[in-house]
C-alpha cells in the first residue's frame, strides 16, 4: 500500500496528464471515482489512455 501511495505522489508531481486529469476531475473524491469506473468498463492499453479519457476526454475500446 505504501508503494502505491508513493507511485501516486510521483506521478501528481511529474506527470502532467495525471494532473490535468485531477484538475478537470475538479476533486480527489470524483477522480478515483473515474479511475475505478474506467477499469469496469473500459480496455485500458496503457495509463496515458486512463488519465487522456478523464482529462481530455479521449475513448478507450469498450469491453
Amino acid at each position: 500500500m505504501m508503494l502505491a501511495f508513493l507511485i501516486d505522489q510521483v506521478q501528481g508531481l511529474c506527470s502532467l496528464i495525471f494532473q490535468k486529469a485531477q484538475q478537470k476531475a475538479e476533486r480527489l473524491r470524483y477522480f478515483w471515482h473515474k479511475v475505478r469506473t474506467r477499469f469496469d468498463e473500459w480496455l485500458l492499453p496503457d495509463w496515458e489512455t486512463l488519465y487522456g479519457s478523464i482529462a481530455y476526454g479521449i475513448e478507450a475500446q469498450v469491453l
